[in-house]
């Protein structure tokens, strides 16, 4: 982020801007029969998806922007917040086109994140690829308030 107060941010998770778009596909369509047979089987009436963007969708960083592929170094690379911002929107549209098509609630927490992270950092600092407290207080409290109503 452009803020002086961070320093040695590691490679963090993007929204899967190390695949092509056939194999964002591929792995959508993948997650959508997964979630389709655990439809067909389960016991309850209702299934939700909750949709957790990654922590460089959750806040404009300086550029390039550095991730990580797996845990070695020879797979950080870089993108930018553009093409990272429309792999997100690609990936929750699907995800809410198959939910309305299928009768699923879709929570998409991303908005709430981003707009969350401009007054608090969610992330860091000593692990930049996962929530920290405030992260997960104010993501699950966003969450149960979606599930409670409805």
């Amino acid at each position: 982020r452009n803020n002086e107060n961070f320093k040695n941010i590691r490679p963090i998770q993007g929204a899967a801007i190390h695949l092509t778009k056939k194999e964002v596909s591929i792995a959508l369509q993948i997650f959508f029969e997964s979630i389709k047979y655990i439809k067909s089987w389960s016991e309850t009436d209702k299934i939700h998806i909750v949709y957790l963007p990654s922590p460089i969708t959750s806040y404009t960083w300086n550029e390039p922007i550095i991730y990580y592929y797996q845990n070695f170094e020879e797979d950080i690379k870089s993108t930018m917040n553009e093409k990272n911002k429309i792999n997100s929107i690609f990936i929750r549209n699907e995800i809410n086109n198959f939910s309305k098509i299928n009768n699923i609630k879709f929570i998409d927490i991303t908005d709430f994140t981003i707009k969350t992270a401009l007054k608090n950092n969610l992330h860091g600092p000593l692990d930049w690829r996962h929530f920290n407290y405030n992260g997960y207080k104010n993501t699950s409290d966003y969450i149960s308030k979606n599930l409670k109503t409805n």
